[in-house]
């Protein structure tokens, strides 16, 4: 009788680990069907090289407008004695305005192109 007994809990206990088994089978086949398929490589190349033209893009337009806000500039700021009588551009200032100018407003920019500001 005991070991019958023993034998009957040995079964359901089975079928229940079977079931459940089974149970939890079917939520990761869910889980994994409810994910989104990996992008292609074709497809990563597409991004990436969208993602670099609009970042040249935004980088040549910032440029043009730095290179415009630095011809704005007052004459003492933007050029350098160069003996007694002449002055020339301060190349090194200028490229340093030019980065700057860029580099404080390219975030901004980037958000603007590709309708990040919601």
């Amino acid at each position: 009788m005991k070991k019958q007994i023993t034998e009957e809990v040995k079964e359901t206990f089975e079928e229940m680990a079977t079931a459940k088994v089974e149970e939890l089978k079917s939520q990761y086949e869910q889980s994994l069907n409810g994910l989104p398929k990996p992008p292609s490589i074709e497809e990563r190349k597409n991004q990436s090289f969208h993602a670099m033209v609009i970042q040249r893009k935004i980088e040549s337009s910032l440029e043009e407008e730095a290179n415009q806000a630095w011809s704005n500039l007052p004459e003492d700021q933007r050029l350098k004695r160069v003996g007694f009588f002449r002055k020339d551009i301060d190349l090194e200032k200028k490229d340093q305005f030019v980065r700057t100018y860029i580099n404080e407003r390219f975030v901004e920019r980037l958000k603007t192109e590709m309708e990040l500001d919601k």
